[in-house]
């Protein structure tokens, strides 16, 4: 089923963005913390260019929000995953 999902992805800035401007002054302990991540992870995700959109959705919840508000193209993203799931699923 991985083949034929297409990886939809989303840019990381858009989350780091938003982590600045809501937690100013928070340490990347406490928001790895927040973000149920060890902080070495923490650094290395928050530094990549982009982010597998369920990941994003994961980040996105444990910051307390729903993921549109970090992404704003969070539908288009994901509704092209959803397409491409219905045209795969099998029909019983």
């Amino acid at each position: 089923m991985d083949v034929l999902l297409m990886r939809r992805t989303l840019p990381t800035i858009n989350l780091r963005t938003y982590i600045k401007n809501t937690y100013p002054n928070a340490t990347h302990d406490i928001l790895a913390d927040v973000l149920k991540l060890s902080v070495s992870t923490y650094q290395r995700m928050i530094y990549r260019p982009v982010m597998c959109w369920t990941m994003a959705d994961k980040h996105a919840i444990s910051l307390g929000v729903h993921p549109v508000e970090i992404w704003p193209e969070w539908y288009e993203i994901t509704q092209q995953n959803t397409d491409n799931l219905q045209k795969y699923r099998k029909v019983s």
